[in-house]
């Protein structure tokens, strides 16, 4: 993980009529909610640092989707140094302690070395001397247009440490939910895709208790080196939705805490669906589901396609109805297959569409004979050896060697013949775990980090799916990581003559790019 100096630090709903929102600061719940379909921050406390050298704050209300309106913040590269980089903040007048919050982020300047997000229990709010938390997002986090996720503490108005992280690069033109809570020392985060706001791209959660309650609110920064440069050394983001609440949401039930708030639905949204996004190895015998939630009064299903693949299936849904919820099932799923499922409303604006992707690979299959994997840390070694048949191997958590007879683990490649990689030292152990003598980085699970079982699911240190083949033998699943634009892997195997179905299972966190740019992919 590459953090940079003070990184403080989506997305339009399905409707732009979805909801007008509301302050009041007094109620019970303490409930601060902002559309900005008004066209005006009333009720914020706007914070220009930088007036003082004259690179103001800019807050305008982009229109966007058919009439809604976001909440822009842009924060000019300043002509000196002395007042620090390009920022801007804004602020709601309630103070918490614990609470709960989410903010859509519609766009933002992808190029520049930015972070925004979410500033919460700020304090003593000032030049220099704010303090509090912020949970951001930089798509520039690292080299290869790598992005990263954050909690930071802020002192003095600066990064006072990392509390905790996940990679994940957001695809410009998406439209991203950030969702967060506080309560006592820990915080967690999720980061949703709009196209499926039933389950986050991910999560992950940080400890502190250095500041117990404050003000809470949005903000950006630019983090980098050119801060006087006007092209670069600035921050531009587009905000929509904010809600901040005392009160845990009825979504947030204390145990998964994963789905995003509705609040009151004047439309219809889709609250899950099965298989999940990315799932795998999903019985084709279970068929395909999703859940609708109907706003009140609506009593009959909405107008929807439902595709997979490319071919409407709508006539093959199957309907059941309970208050205001429906279930939909579609039974017509075929095994050892990949699908791509999208369900749209008809008639609404953009962003009323949610698009997901699964399989249905029988592991049996794939063992029988008629499949054949290759995994992607079964390279060759030896300058062109392999083995036809590899059965796994790898490290026991209790440091057993298992298989390393007739399968890859500590077979040693030749650089510039059995792989190409940019780095010559095989790193630490965690990061060499199944070929330690290369530099290629095979581990045991991703380098993903902050999670938390209770409230996030398995810990993404192992977020692939654990093949029966290696839970008989008490093994991991590894992957190779931190591949980079240019470096490559070679691989020979036998195949009876035929043909073939090729499928990639892959996954990045930035673009693909030449050896000087060294993009992940």
């Amino acid at each position: 993980m590459n953090s940079k100096k003070l990184p403080l630090g989506s997305v339009s709903f399905f409707l732009t009529v979805f909801l007008c929102f509301f302050f009041s600061p007094g109620a019970s719940a303490q409930l601060q909610q902002d559309s900005y379909d008004d066209g005006n921050d009333d009720g914020w406390d706007r914070f220009s640092p930088l007036d003082i050298v004259g690179a103001s704050s800019i807050f305008t209300f982009p229109e966007y989707q058919g009439g809604g309106h976001g909440y822009r913040l842009q924060s000019p590269a300043p002509p000196v140094t002395d007042a620090g980089p390009a920022r801007s903040f804004t602020l709601l007048p309630q103070v918490y302690s614990d609470f709960y919050a989410s903010v859509d982020v519609v766009d933002w300047n992808n190029e520049v070395d930015q972070a925004f997000g979410i500033i919460f229990r700020a304090d003593n709010v000032g030049l220099g001397q704010t303090t509090g938390y912020v949970m951001n997002y930089n798509p520039q986090q690292s080299s290869g247009a790598r992005g990263q996720a954050q909690f930071n503490i802020v002192t003095g108005e600066s990064d006072a440490g990392v509390i905790g992280a996940a990679d994940i690069s957001l695809e410009p033109g998406h439209d991203y939910r950030f969702v967060m809570s506080a309560e006592g020392d820990t915080f967690r985060a999720w980061i949703f895709d709009h196209l499926d706001l039933t389950a986050p791209l991910v999560s992950y959660f940080g400890v502190n208790d250095l500041y117990p309650k404050g003000k809470t609110g949005l903000f950006n920064f630019y983090p980098g080196a050119d801060a006087t440069d006007p092209d670069l050394g600035i921050a531009d983001t587009t905000f929509d939705r904010f809600w901040s609440t005392s009160e845990l949401p009825e979504s947030l039930d204390g145990k998964t805490r994963t789905s995003p708030w509705f609040g009151t639905p004047t439309v219809p949204y889709m609250t899950s669906i099965s298989p999940a996004n990315r799932g795998t190895y999903a019985p084709a015998s279970d068929g395909l589901h999703f859940s609708l939630l109907l706003p009140e009064g609506m009593a009959e299903a909405p107008q929807i396609q439902f595709t997979l693949n490319g071919i409407d299936r709508t006539s093959g849904l199957e309907w059941s109805h309970e208050g205001q919820t429906m279930e939909a099932s579609y039974k017509g799923l075929e095994a050892n297959r990949v699908y791509d499922a999208v369900v749209e409303f008809l008639g609404n604006t953009p962003g009323s569409r949610t698009g997901w992707t699964f399989d249905t690979f029988e592991q049996s299959h794939l063992t029988s004979g008629e499949a054949f994997v290759i995994e992607a840390e079964d390279y060759n070694f030896d300058g062109g050896q392999f083995i036809n048949n590899p059965d796994p191997s790898g490290i026991k958590e209790s440091g057993q060697a298992v298989n390393s007879a007739n399968g890859y683990l500590d077979q040693e490649g030749i650089p510039d013949v059995d792989f190409f990689d940019y780095d010559s030292d095989p790193g630490p152990e965690e990061v060499a775990a199944l070929r330690a003598f290369d530099p290629v980085r095979t581990q045991a699970g991703s380098s993903e980090t902050g999670s938390d079982e209770q409230f996030s699911g398995p810990d993404p240190a192992v977020n692939d799916v654990t093949r029966a083949v290696y839970a008989a033998l008490d093994l991991p699943e590894y992957q190779v990581t931190d591949t980079e634009g240019g470096e490559w892997l070679n691989y020979t195997r036998d195949f009876p003559e035929g043909e073939y179905h090729v499928y990639l299972r892959a996954a990045g966190r930035g673009d693909s790019g030449d050896p000087s740019g060294r993009g992940d992919q």
